[in-house]
């Protein structure tokens, strides 16, 4: 045989073996790839087995997605859906799609994504889904889509039925339309309410101003499933500002609501039951704080000062822990008190004492060091403690009650100015904001006011509100003073702004010009450098104004637009005319100030100098109520720390009402995402310990200090500082509560989407137009 007869010979037995294996295959182009543990029975033709390809297809654009390609991700998601419309896990693919359409700000793409999973009910995927395009909803204004989506999910069995309800809630009572009351209650669970609805609707309730509850009442038509709820929360607050005849009358109303309502008569008994408890108080248990209780009552241990310089505070911490009682009279609780002396030792015996005699949980102590030995020892017993200080380092303290600080010497307070500001120079030189703390430990809880949270507050106004970006800090020279400046600083980067000035100056005043001239540029060090720089210039306009030839002929420079000032009202009113005469004014610069500011002092003199100037502060006008029932029954002012006494105890109290509600155990909902209903307003701790409160923006005007706004979600952005886990960019990182989308952003970001949170606003806001709807199959 030749070569050549050869050569062809040999291709045409390659031919024949191809032919053989393409047979063996089936006639597919390539062979069936299967992984460990896939079945043999796959689908025929191009289509893989879904028991190995589709987990890989997942598996690849998940890591995708880890990767930051989300463009790829998507794709990836896309081709799944669309090669296994019958995998089990379409709503999974889906909705993960959705989050990476919203991580590339692509919000209508996300909702048609979110949309299309919704539709695979019961999977988990799908309530998320249907969750989450509620809010996308919400944040374009299409309340009733929004609605209807959250209405669905709160009727399922899922994880996201009770956020889902808990949103419902929020958007109803911070809208400002009364005609939404009725979409409202056409939306809600038919044909009644879950007992765990119930008790949600009672927690949301409860934190809504005492205006906003006479309003809703106002709105409801008769037989509304709401008014029941709202009559009980309105005659707590009545309770709470001591006006307990009127309350009586609204809980007798609310029982009587009950025959008008369609709800079950599981609801119907949960509510009056509620109703007879709080008009017969606590049958077992004695009035006063004395440590005697009934064989159900639960024990508090009150950390207080009763002896030695700071018996004046400690009797004040006292007395608010009673009337805390006295306001929740229905509530098995009782006090055990014991005195500290402002001494971390005494403060460790009497953990240690009151833990061996049963007590359950402790309220205080007030200063830092007795805090710190305190929570140590009630670490070590396993009992959660709320103390009355805002120092962020008592949450590392050991579990050994044996380790404490040795004592620090601290100065005697003025009982008679106890406000916030002073109330920080008790303190040892301490740095606290911002540390880094194990949030693992859940047993301590710190209840204060705190500064760092009101410092965020202002820069964000400041600049996302009236977009200044360059701007001085002029604080001054005290712990309290020197935090705030510096987490005003931290919070005025980060949102891209400048501080170009930070100066301090002494609390003890009167004169403070010799700081402002160093705010503008008049000290003599600056003032030389500039006349030595213009010399160096001749004008080129004979008409020009002539060159300085001395400090003296220098007008002020000022080179900031905004004024941050966290002073107390007496240091503001003296600063605001002094730097007036250095042009340092408003409009041109905006002055801004913190909760210091809102004391009658402000007003006293130099109103003039200070209009349009703008602070923050808890909800003035439910303070004013209880400090002047407080003076009523105990013939006393109250002061910061007692606003925080009686906070402390109510939270217990809420606590336990919800328990007897059938809500968790009391320990374990301590950093519920709803909150508490504090005498300033919301209050809620985070899931590390830290107190949050919600704050107003106020404004001074010619005749006053007024309200410009409702209270701006406070447990959001600026203050929480949580990822939410998800992976999206930093700039949008921020927001971790998913009713932060219940102020709708512009444009829509995954800001609206996060994990399942809390809202402190509770007041009301208006809504947004409705536009077109969205959410089409992908």
């Amino acid at each position: 045989m030749t070569p050549f007869s050869s050569r062809w010979l040999s291709r045409l037995l390659a031919l024949l073996l191809c032919a053989t294996l393409l047979s063996a295959c089936g006639g597919s182009k390539f062979p069936t790839i299967r992984f460990p543990g896939s079945s043999s029975s796959g689908s025929s033709g191009d289509t893989p087995p879904p028991s190995a390809l589709d987990e890989r297809m997942l598996y690849d654009a998940e890591k995708l997605a880890q990767k930051g390609k989300l463009s790829e991700a998507i794709a990836q998601y896309q081709r799944f859906v669309r090669v296994y419309p019958n995998s089990d896990r379409h709503a999974e693919a889906l909705t993960r799609m959705g989050l990476l359409f919203l991580k590339e700000g692509n919000a209508e793409r996300a909702a048609a994504s979110f949309s299309a999973a919704s539709r695979h009910v019961p999977d988990p995927f799908a309530w998320e889904a249907g969750w989450r395009l509620g809010s996308l909803h919400y944040a374009r204004g299409e309340i009733q889509e929004a609605w209807t989506r959250w209405s669905a999910v709160a009727s399922g069995e899922s994880p996201f039925a009770e956020d889902a309800w808990r949103r419902l809630l929020e958007s109803y009572f911070t809208a400002n339309d009364p005609e939404l009351t009725l979409l409202f209650l056409g939306i809600l669970p038919q044909p009644s309410l879950t007992p765990v609805q119930a008790r949600q609707l009672l927690q949301k309730a409860s934190l809504l101003s005492r205006e906003n509850l006479q309003k809703r009442l106002t709105d409801q038509p008769p037989g509304s499933r709401l008014t029941p709820f709202l009559l009980l929360a309105l005659g707590d607050r009545l309770m709470t500002s001591g006006d307990d005849e009127s309350a009586r009358v609204l809980w007798q109303k609310s029982a009587g609501a009950l025959q008008l309502n369609a709800e079950s008569s599981e609801i119907s008994s949960l509510i009056a039951n509620e109703v007879q408890r709080r008009m017969h108080g606590r049958l077992d248990l004695p009035s006063t704080v004395a440590g005697g209780s009934g064989p159900a009552a639960m024990r508090i241990g009150l950390l207080a000062p009763l002896s030695g310089r700071l018996a004046p505070l400690g009797r004040s911490v006292v007395q608010a822990a009673q009337k805390a009682l006295s306001d929740h009279r229905d509530v098995p609780l009782s006090i055990v008190t014991a005195d500290t002396s402002g001494d971390p030792d005494m403060a460790r015996e009497a953990v240690n004492r009151l833990a061996a005699e049963g007590v359950q949980a402790f309220v205080g102590p007030v200063l830092h060091e007795p805090a710190k030995a305190a929570a140590a020892a009630a670490l070590a017993h396993g009992l959660p403690i709320i103390t009355l200080n805002a120092h962020t380092d008592i949450l590392q303290v050991n579990a050994d009650p044996s380790v404490t600080a040795a004592p620090v010497a601290q100065p005697e307070p003025d009982q008679q100015r106890l406000s916030e500001e002073n109330l920080w120079s008790l303190e040892p030189e301490s740095d606290t904001g911002n540390q880094r703390f194990d949030t693992g430990q859940r047993q301590i809880f710190l209840n204060a006011f705190h500064p760092d949270q009101q410092a965020r507050v202002m820069a964000r106004y400041a600049v996302m509100t009236l977009k200044r970006t360059r701007i001085a800090i002029f604080a001054p020279d005290s712990n309290y003073g020197r935090l705030t400046a510096r987490i005003f600083a931290e919070e005025t980067h980060s949102l891209g702004g400048t501080v170009v000035r930070t100066l301090f100056f002494s609390p003890k005043g009167p004169d403070f010009s010799k700081e402002i001239k160093k705010l503008v540029h008049l000290d003599p060090d600056r003032a030389g450098q500039r006349l030595y720089a213009g010399r160096k210039v001749a004008p080129l306009d004979p008409s020009d104004p002539p060159i300085p030839k001395t400090t003296r002929a220098l007008d002020p420079w000022i080179d900031f637009d905004a004024l941050f000032l966290p002073g107390t009202a007496e240091q503001v009113r003296l600063i605001a005319p002094q730097a007036s005469f250095f042009s340092l004014r408003m409009p041109d610069v905006a002055f801004l100030g913190t909760a210091l500011w809102n004391r009658d002092k402000l007003l006293t003199e130099g109103t003039d100098y200070l209009k349009g100037a703008v602070f923050c502060d808890t909800d003035a006008l439910a303070k004013t109520r209880f400090r002047t029932n407080f003076k009523k029954v105990w013939g006393q002012e109250a002061n910061p720390v007692t606003l925080l006494s009686y906070d402390g105890v109510a939270v217990v109290a809420q606590l336990l009402r919800d328990q007897r509600l059938g809500g968790p155990d009391w320990r374990s909902a301590i950093t519920r995402p709803m909150g508490f209903n504090g005498v300033a307003g919301p209050i809620r701790f985070l899931p590390e310990g830290v107190s949050r409160r919600s704050y107003h923006l106020f404004t001074v005007t010619k005749e006053g200090i007024e309200s410009m706004q409702p209270a701006p979600s406070l447990a959001d952005a600026a203050l929480s500082g949580y990822g939410a886990g998800l992976g999206v960019p930093d700039a949008l990182q921020a927001v971790d509560e998913p009713a932060a989308a219940l102020v709708p952003p512009s444009p829509v970001t995954s800001e609206s989407m996060q994990e399942p949170g809390w809202r402190g606003d509770t007041s009301e806001s208006s809504t947004t137009q409705p536009s077109q709807p969205f959410g089409q199959t992908p």
